[in-house]
């Protein structure tokens, strides 16, 4: 009896263990193994109790490979010599950096009023605020990009407007501004009633001197009219409300029924559609700047290679360069007809002649040639390369007269910038 009581217990113990063996393998299954700290020599770290120390599953590190496509980090900066508002030129760098910020994803920020004198501390202050493209949004600033870029030693890329210079750091843009100035000739040549036109012009813009030679050659090349238009000449800079005024009213008083614009400034637009003289000008906006005196007109039109640089900058592509582009390539173009104030026909000229410029046609500039003082700048039959054009110091011999109404400026007249860095929500 006492026997069978032994059994029964020994059984029962039995059962009892390897019960608790199953229990205790199902709750460790699926566990995985602890991970141990260890040093750089790959030896378990111990804790104070004397235990190795292990990480937890939650914080255990995995390595993961870089995506070689992954954009780089990028911020552009952009340098203006203006305010940005109230300028036509900057108003085609601000399209620019919209697209910058909605179509790719990248902060961009800028600078106003900064002096060519400030340029090298304007790029040290977008430095310090991150920026690795600088986009310098005049053609002032030409020669203190070169030599930035030249002793560029932290990474930063350089978009220059109106450089003849640049390197893998640099891209330079000399838009073929004379090709669209041209066809502007044309239809201010038809639009005249009186055979007068006056042209306002800032000599310090981008190719000041070639982009008036091409709006005479354009007048001159309108069938019939030739030679029998007056064109009248005043120079102004754009940050003189002043002066553009005075060159204006000059030229209206003169009897000259159109005014032909090249200035970075609205003004000279809005003070003609102000008066009820017909206008054309540099500008992309002129619709709504003189609704109902614009004819036409020409803007540069940079951003889709601003863009294309910036995305370059940001797969580490940048190659730097030189992009002299026109009409046909979109680097410049033209603003739409207004058919309201131009008289019946002008848009089968004007098309006609764009067709010629952009299609290289009517390349513009072709001898012969002379300047005012008879000399002979292009030889009968050769057409002048577009290095020579972004170089032309001269002014077309038929140019009628020529005044100046800029005042002098000093010194004392300079506004230094802050260097502020500013920011736009678009």
């Amino acid at each position: 009896m006492r026997l069978k009581k032994l059994l029964a217990f020994a059984l029962a113990c039995s059962l009892s263990l390897s019960l608790y063996a199953c229990k205790t393998e199902a709750e460790g299954e699926g566990e995985e193994e602890p991970v141990y700290l260890t040093d750089t020599e790959g030896k378990p770290v111990v804790g104070e109790d004397g235990e190795p120390v292990t990480v937890p599953p939650e914080t255990e590190s995995t390595t993961t490979t870089p995506d070689p496509n992954a954009p780089l980090y990028t911020k552009v900066g952009f340098i203006y010599p203006d305010t940005v508002k109230g300028d036509p030129q900057a108003a085609s760098f601000e399209k620019a950096r919209k697209d910058i910020e909605v179509l790719l994803g990248v902060e961009t920020c800028y600078m106003e009023q900064v002096l060519v004198q400030q340029f090298p501390d304007a790029v040290e202050v977008l430095r310090e605020e991150g920026v690795n493209v600088i986009v310098a949004a005049s053609n002032h600033y030409a020669a203190a990009v070169d030599k930035a870029a030249k002793n560029e030693t932290g990474g930063i890329r350089y978009i220059v407007y109106g450089s003849k210079n640049y390197a893998a750091n640099e891209a330079s843009l000399q838009p073929s501004l004379y090709q669209p100035a041209n066809v502007c000739g044309t239809v201010a040549a038809f639009n005249t009633v009186v055979n007068k036109i006056g042209v306002v012009a800032d000599n310090n813009l981008f190719n000041a001197n070639a982009i008036v030679d091409a709006f005479t050659l354009g007048v001159r090349d309108v069938p019939v009219i030739n030679l029998a238009v007056e064109i009248n000449l005043a120079w102004a800079l754009s940050d003189s409300n002043t002066d553009t005024k005075r060159a204006i009213d000059s030229l209206v008083k003169a009897g000259n029924d159109i005014i032909f614009i090249y200035q970075s400034n609205e003004y000279g637009i809005k003070y003609c559609e102000q008066i009820g003289v017909k206008v054309i000008a540099f500008a992309p906006n002129l619709p709504e700047l003189a609704p109902t005196q614009y004819l036409t007109g020409f803007y540069l039109n940079l951003n889709t290679y601003i863009v294309n640089c910036v995305q370059k900058a940001r797969h580490d592509a940048f190659d730097g360069g030189l992009n002299t582009d026109g009409l046909k390539y979109g680097l410049v173009a033209m603003v739409k007809l207004n058919n309201e104030a131009c008289r019946a026909g002008t848009a089968d000229i004007s098309e006609s002649q764009y067709d010629f410029v952009s299609n290289g046609q009517n390349p513009v500039f072709v001898g012969e040639v002379r300047d005012r003082n008879n000399k002979i700048q292009i030889d009968k039959g050769v057409t002048l390369p577009s290095v020579s054009i972004f170089q032309i110091d001269w002014l077309e011999k038929t140019i009628t007269s020529v005044e100046n109404y800029s005042a002098p400026r000093g010194n004392a007249d300079l506004v230094f910038s802050d260097l502020a860095v500013k920011y736009t929500k678009f």
